[in-house]
């Protein structure tokens, strides 16, 4: 049975090396070219996450990993302050990164995941969950729609110079005094 845990900055090497691993295995099709190993060695660089992962009150990471210990999935959450204006929420979160390893699509991780993701963020005090996907992924789209959200507008995703319009897509959350950790 996986297991998920939250991460700490001791595990951002090994959390940035699983989602520049999974960033290629959804996109590198896509995105290959020059570009693509620029953003992955600044989107996935371990001190930049390590430092973000200290940040606890307004970051945080899960990590699922297989019974053997194999890291298979992860999500990366943040009240991030530029929250596009389609966003209805007075506090949201933002999931900016949600990702399961291919092999183990159709085994219930990802709503697993989700599940975990929802349950911080509520209990974190927020209003909605947003999130960016891209319009070209049909796959993720109906997942995260039969998780609860729903698509508020779009937001542009850079890769070098090449720019693809993203959906924004939005969870409500009922509003529950935020916990001290």
């Amino acid at each position: 049975m996986p297991t998920i845990l939250r991460c700490t900055p001791a595990d951002a090497a090994t959390l940035c090396a699983l989602a520049a691993r999974l960033f290629v295995q959804a996109y590198g099709v896509e995105y290959a070219g020059p570009e693509l190993e620029p953003y992955l060695a600044r989107s996935f660089d371990a001190r930049r996450f390590a430092d973000a992962l200290a940040d606890t009150t307004n970051v945080f990471a899960l990590v699922v990993e297989s019974a053997t210990g194999e890291q298979i999935g992860y999500a990366l959450m943040s009240a991030s302050s530029e929250v596009p204006q389609s966003v209805p929420a007075q506090r949201p979160l933002e999931i900016q990164r949600f990702y399961v390893d291919g092999a183990w699509h159709g085994h219930g991780i990802a709503q697993s995941l989700m599940r975990a993701c929802i349950e911080r963020a509520e209990q974190w005090g927020a209003d909605a969950i947003w999130l960016s996907v891209w319009q070209e992924a049909p796959r993720p789209q109906a997942f995260y729609a039969r998780m609860g959200f729903h698509t508020v507008g779009t937001a542009a995703f850079c890769l070098g110079t090449r720019v693809d319009d993203d959906y924004v897509m939005v969870l409500p959350l009922k509003i529950v005094a935020p916990q001290v950790e």
